[in-house]
């Protein structure tokens, strides 16, 4: 992936959380879809969001310099948790990439601040916390 890339031709951000292995009601895995008009998170709830605010997500993509690499060697952990980012344009999707946090060592296929996307996106979801109980 050629990190030029321009994300303002971007229509869809796809943020995944992949929490440690435990059962519910302490698994915290979500997913939020961001367009130009909603925030979807995976418990099928949909937040109405401005161009302003979807704008703001493309902003934070580009500083968080994303691009991706090829897998590594596996990790010998187990238990950790997992991001994930996918950027569409239209149907296409452009970039996709995790990382993976285990043991205090971060394994990935995703290059840049997954921090600065992971706030931008998580942000628009003002119950997000209550969600994850």
């Amino acid at each position: 992936m050629d990190r030029a890339i321009v994300w303002k031709d971007a229509t869809r951000i796809v943020y995944k959380f992949g929490d440690s292995s435990v059962p519910p009601p302490y698994h915290r895995s979500f997913v939020i879809s961001v367009t130009g008009e909603n925030a979807t998170v995976v418990v099928e709830e949909s937040y109405p969001i401005t161009q302003k605010q979807f704008n703001l997500v493309l902003k934070a993509l580009t500083a968080a310099d994303m691009s991706t690499v090829q897998e590594g060697e596996s990790p010998d952990c187990t238990g950790g948790t997992t991001e994930t980012v996918s950027v569409y344009i239209n149907a296409e999707r452009v970039l996709h990439g995790w990382v993976y946090h285990c043991g205090g060592e971060s394994f990935c296929t995703l290059l840049g601040d997954v921090n600065t996307i992971a706030e931008a996106v998580c942000d628009l979801i003002p119950d997000l916390a209550h969600l994850r109980e």
